[in-house]
């Protein structure tokens, strides 16, 4: 499946692997991915549903069992606990006014927070670019998350507390 950065402001397009943070024109960039290239529906469901039994790591990630529409990495690229495939849980939908209710609890992730789930890919991909630290701007969720996965990629990881 084709991938390609698109810029969310002036619609230029650049290879996803080229190292940019912004367009030329200072707007951010996107992640577009070719629809038309990708397998049929049917295709990509008995693909997903093929890897439920699957005990490798890439397999067991409720991220990257769907990797064709995510980013199609070699397996040793793949920084993973693995994440996602949290319980879904039944609540009272009465209160509500509907017929059925569930939550996902995603305090079952590895470190116990939503941002995994984009945390292993981010990770991944500085992986795969040949990243040699990891950094980020937080006070909580998301450097718990990065120092988590950075570890298991064996990066350094740097965490910016603002000030105030």
């Amino acid at each position: 499946m084709n991938r390609q950065l698109m810029c969310v402001t002036c619609g230029s397009t650049y290879p996803l692997e080229a190292r940019r943070l912004r367009c030329d024109c200072g707007g951010l960039l996107d992640v577009q991915i070719d629809m038309d290239s990708a397998l049929s529906p049917e295709a990509l469901a008995a693909t997903f549903e093929s890897r439920l039994p699957s005990h490798l790591p890439q397999d067991l990630s409720g991220v990257w069992r769907y990797r064709e529409l995510v980013l199609d990495l070699p397996a040793d690229d793949i920084v993973t606990f693995p994440e996602g495939r949290t319980n879904l849980y039944t609540l009272n939908p009465t209160p509500l006014g509907l017929s059925a209710l569930w939550a996902k609890h995603e305090g079952e992730n590895p470190t116990g927070s939503f941002k995994d789930r984009g945390m292993t890919v981010a990770v991944s991909w500085a992986r795969h670019q040949g990243a040699r630290a990891l950094i980020c701007a937080s006070t909580g969720n998301t450097s718990a998350s990065l120092a988590a996965y950075g570890a298991r990629a064996h990066l350094p990881v740097f965490v910016l507390i603002p000030n105030g």
